[in-house]
């Protein structure tokens, strides 16, 4: 399942969303370009925080450097589609 990135967090926009415990991926590419990867895969990461900024999403300054563990939904060459936090 794919969902949105929200644009704005409520009650501060430079906090980092909270991890989702469901089974949600925010897409960092157009819908179509998932929908037509054909086989993709689900690859275990840590991320840190400023690479998730680049990919847009909210991020206090103060934990920047920090990692987070994420799934990664990328194409068999590799190419990032979509990102998925886990707790």
């Amino acid at each position: 399942m794919l969902r949105p990135l929200p644009s704005t967090v409520a009650d501060d926009p430079l906090r980092m969303a909270a991890p989702t415990t469901d089974d949600t991926f925010v897409p960092v590419v157009p819908l179509a370009d998932i929908e037509n990867a054909g086989d993709a895969l689900v690859v275990p990461a840590r991320v840190s925080r400023m690479t998730l900024a680049q990919l847009g999403f909210p991020v206090n300054p103060a934990s920047a450097a920090d990692a987070v563990d994420a799934e990664l939904l990328v194409r068999g060459d590799g190419s990032l589609l979509a990102v998925r936090l886990v707790p």
